[in-house]
């Protein structure tokens, strides 16, 4: 047990190590383009592992309704010069409604919300 928390350690590590050379304080990726936050070729910059989290908390529907997320794995993209961007479900009054991809171990948190969405 004490090993795999080691090696779980030690990668984590690593990709902040390796995160930290390329890491953005920008509110969008200057590579990234189609849609911002919907499209994996522009994901939303978020700071540390609990950026995505603190940052889809404040977020809720243009029109004021709540929404609900949940993590569906990491992904990459080939413009994007990150090791993970994490993918999430969107729910609006409990039914899918889009995917969200937010980078996580960045410098700072996007102040820029996604087309249809604004912050609380």
């Amino acid at each position: 047990m004490l090993k795999v928390i080691l090696y779980l350690i030690q990668a984590w590590w690593e990709i902040k190590r390796s995160s930290a050379k390329t890491a953005r304080k920008t509110d969008e990726f200057p590579s990234g383009f189609g849609d911002f936050g919907t499209d994996v070729s522009n994901p939303i910059p978020c700071k540390g592992m609990l950026g995505p989290h603190k940052y889809l908390t404040r977020l809720t529907f243009t029109d004021g309704t709540e929404l609900s997320f949940e993590r569906q794995g990491s992904t990459g993209a080939d413009n994007i010069e990150a090791d993970i961007i994490d993918r999430y479900a969107i729910m609006k009054n409990g039914q899918h409604h889009a995917t969200l991809y937010l980078c996580p171990y960045q410098k700072r948190t996007s102040r820029k919300t996604p087309a249809g969405y604004k912050f609380k």
